[in-house]
């Protein structure tokens, strides 16, 4: 989106909005946008709204809703877990961003959902894929720490399946089998490009190419610690 993603949660005690607030400040580095939580009586892009509230404000009609719930499998499928965890809060705005990015806050609705279109096909001659991340899945707290490997360097780069190996340090059927996996749920998409072209920063495309970062280790450390995983 070209302007910020402006968040309403409904029905939450402050301190939790608060908390809200924090997640989006702790995840800055790696959402794929700029996002704002406003006040419950202004218009917003995206709803978080509290099911477990004994009289819930009701979100206006046609807004994209995400329930948040401490009992999250008692409601809808879709429904995540309050207070809102650092996982799924990169995984609801990833989603958002995904289907609707140029969206207005009058035209954000659940209808017109689409992912990118599944490819098997070789590239053109000479040239290779090229990966970029689209959005967070939203169940990738439970994938495995190599997967994790790939998601966070490809939320920063654009970058061929080689060259994801030597960032990530995996084997080349890992990588593979990852961004299979990811294409398959249309996390990341992929481009033709030429294969001596470096991996480019994610969010100058292909303006200013930049090899991988070589404190990966650091950059994939803090990112795990962040969201909980490992000390």
């Amino acid at each position: 989106m070209d302007r910020h993603l402006v968040i309403v949660c409904l029905n939450f005690p402050p301190d939790e909005v608060q908390s809200a607030r924090g997640l989006l400040k702790l995840l800055v580095n790696f959402l794929p946008g700029r996002c704002e939580i406003a006040g419950p009586d202004q218009e917003g892009d995206l709803y978080l709204v509290n099911l477990d509230a004994e009289t819930p404000v009701t979100p206006p009609e046609g807004a994209y809703v995400v329930g948040c719930s401490i009992r999250p499998r008692e409601h809808a499928p879709g429904t995540i877990h309050r207070p809102i965890r650092p996982s799924a809060m990169l995984a609801v705005v990833s989603d958002f961003v995904e289907k609707f990015p140029g969206a207005d806050k009058s035209g954000a609705s659940h209808s017109g959902t689409h992912k990118p279109e599944k490819k098997t096909e070789d590239p053109p001659g000479g040239l290779e894929w090229n990966y970029q991340l689209l959005s967070w899945p939203l169940d990738f707290q439970q994938m495995s720490m190599e997967s994790w490997r790939v998601l966070a360097f490809l939320s920063r780069y654009r970058a061929s399946i080689p060259q994801i190996v030597k960032a990530t340090e995996l084997s080349e059927s890992e990588v593979s089998s990852i961004v299979r996996q990811l294409t398959e749920i249309g996390s990341i998409e992929r481009s033709a490009n030429n294969p001596n072209t470096p991996a480019a920063t994610f969010r100058q495309g292909d303006d200013e190419p930049a090899a991988p970062p070589s404190g990966w280790r650091k950059l994939a450390s803090k990112m795990g610690k962040l969201l909980g995983f490992g000390s």
